[in-house]
């Protein structure tokens, strides 16, 4: 089911992003961004540059609102479901615990990984 959801996702991606910076990243470098990024201050223990955690933000929030609105545009199957009163907090909770949770993922495009967190968190209830 995740895989399958991480393919239609790889399908629509390439339709709301725009630019080689919104199509390159691969989870592994959004998840080196959200732990503060590499250089100095993250091997002396300091967290991470503030424009790191910014640019972590933006981005992920950036692709939820992207594949929400593909969604309520008719682009492609429904993947997840969002509760009305699922927050911008909530959302990206969830997509960093997924994120964590699915070592798998590292290779996949960031977008690819976003929607299977969003899937896996956020189920539509099944078509009859």
């Amino acid at each position: 089911m995740i895989f399958r959801t991480l393919i239609a996702a790889a399908a629509i991606t390439p339709l709301f992003s725009s630019g080689s910076w919104a199509t390159e990243m691969r989870v592994r470098d959004l998840q080196q961004l959200c732990r503060g990024g590499t250089g100095t201050r993250a091997q002396a223990g300091m967290t991470g540059a503030p424009d790191d955690h910014a640019t972590c933000v933006a981005r992920i929030l950036g692709e939820i609102d992207g594949l929400h609105a593909m969604q309520r545009l008719g682009y492609g199957r429904k993947m997840f479901c969002l509760p009305a009163d699922a927050g911008p907090r909530e959302k990206f909770r969830v997509v960093l615990q997924y994120m964590r949770r699915h070592p798998e993922t590292m290779s996949v495009d960031s977008g690819m990984m976003v929607a299977g967190a969003l899937a896996y968190a956020y189920p539509c209830p099944p078509q009859r």
